[in-house]
């Protein structure tokens, strides 16, 4: 059996790098254990994954 990912939009993709630029101008100490803990905390269900591969 062959796994191929599924393909992610640039949309998709640029809603996730928008989020995390906000967060960086707000809390530019933060590092990306919290940043991604406030994207949680905002209601979005991203993968730690996804979001440090951005």
């Amino acid at each position: 059996m062959v796994y191929y990912d599924r393909f992610r939009s640039k949309t998709e993709d640029q809603q996730i790098i928008d989020e995390l630029e906000k967060l960086a101008e707000a809390y530019p100490t933060y590092g990306f254990k919290k940043m991604f803990y406030l994207l949680r905390a905002k209601g979005y269900l991203w993968n730690h994954k996804r979001v440090y591969g951005e």
